[in-house]
């Protein structure tokens, strides 16, 4: 028997890639990957020896075990110092764990909004296009601007598995397949974004009136809010992460706040401008400010006077400029333009958030 960690063993898998096609080997570096797997409490050491202060080794151990160390060290590195990537001093693997669960919390919350986003679209396709051309209007090719968004949708809706769609083929054999309110609840964000951007011009400016913004910047918008989806439900990093597929269009009345859509930032004004219409009292906005705030007062800011340094890291990949952390500990004077999180280009023409409505505290989003 060859030994899992043995040359033999990479070799074999080596030869094995390259005959799958998963090895470019023209392209490929001959070096070997060297580097062990360590144990949680090895991890531990190792941050240590860099210079990361342990409060408490038990949670540090905990969460090495069970969220994992290559995981958790994206987050360490704006507390790093290179190119040593020692740490900033006084910097606490508490610090570390507190930004971790708030990117977290952050792709939970994106979550609910997504979610009143996609039933308001299920909604407002059965009361803009089915109320007026009766619930099986998808199997008719002539509600659909071409042919192959209606070839996709009716695949979709034929492999669609619900319990919904269970009790209509034992009560019901013509139309073959369900009502689309009942196919649309067994459909994915994505299918559904494309039922959309596939229907006919005028189905696509009713359903558009519900929401208050032009079509096509729909079509790009619901696009761009599954990709966020997808990479919440599959636990993606958020923070401080370069999103370049499926970037949003900007609004006209939106365009000061989007001038940059390869971050988070003009995914949130997307959010907070569709929640403004579908979901208004939903407090969405206020409750991101609320997690945008617990991180700016936690651990990972102290106050030593070597936090300044240490805030300023962390500063401009979640919120305000690297500025003083009085300043930064508020929403009123922060600078969203200079942030990591939000992605919005150094020199952006951003307005004091104490100039703005309650809605546009965030990020200048109001869709009015």
């Amino acid at each position: 028997m060859v030994n899992e960690s043995s040359p033999d063993a990479h070799q074999g898998a080596y030869f094995l890639s390259v005959f799958l096609g998963c090895a470019d080997v023209a392209s490929r570096p001959t070096n070997p990957y060297a580097k062990p797997a360590l144990s949680p409490a090895a991890l531990l050491s190792h941050l240590q020896r860099r210079g990361l202060t342990v409060l408490d080794p038990i949670p540090a151990l905990a969460a090495l075990e069970h969220v994992g160390y290559y995981r958790l060290l994206i987050y360490m590195r704006p507390l790093q110092q290179l190119p040593q990537k020692s740490f900033l001093p006084g910097t606490t693997f508490e610090a570390v764990l507190d930004l971790y669960n708030f990117d977290r919390e952050l792709r939970l919350l994106c979550l609910d909004a997504i979610e009143r986003v996609e039933v308001a679209l299920r909604a407002a396709i059965v009361s803009q296009v089915a109320v007026a051309h009766g619930p099986h209007f998808y199997l008719d090719p002539q509600h659909f601007e071409r042919l192959n968004g209606f070839v996709e949708f009716f695949q979709t809706a034929s492999g669609a598995k619900y319990l919904g769609i269970q009790h209509y083929r034992e009560n019901y054999g013509v139309p073959d397949l369900a009502p689309i309110w009942t196919i649309m609840e067994a459909t994915t964000f994505g299918a559904l974004s494309r039922l959309y951007s596939g229907l006919q011009l005028r189905h696509r400016k009713a359903i558009a009136d519900r929401f208050g913004f032009d079509e096509k910047i729909l079509v790009s918008w619901f696009r761009s809010a599954n990709m966020l989806r997808n990479m919440c439900a599959h636990h993606n990093r958020l923070w401080n992460f370069h999103m370049v597929v499926d970037q949003p269009k900007a609004a006209n009345r939106l365009k000061s706040e989007m001038s940059s859509t390869d971050r988070f930032y003009a995914r949130a004004v997307v959010l907070i401008a569709l929640l403004e219409s579908v979901a208004p009292g939903s407090g969405w906005t206020q409750r991101l400010v609320n997690l945008i705030e617990r991180l700016l007062d936690s651990r990972a800011w102290g106050e030593s006077p070597s936090d300044g340094q240490r805030a300023g890291r962390l500063s401009a990949r979640i919120l305000c400029s690297p500025a003083k952390r009085g300043a930064g500990r508020r929403l009123q004077g922060c600078q969203a333009h200079r942030s990591h999180l939000w992605g919005s280009r150094p020199g952006m023409k951003v307005p004091p958030a104490s100039a703005r409505s309650s809605s546009r505290a965030l990020a200048g989003a109001s869709a009015t």
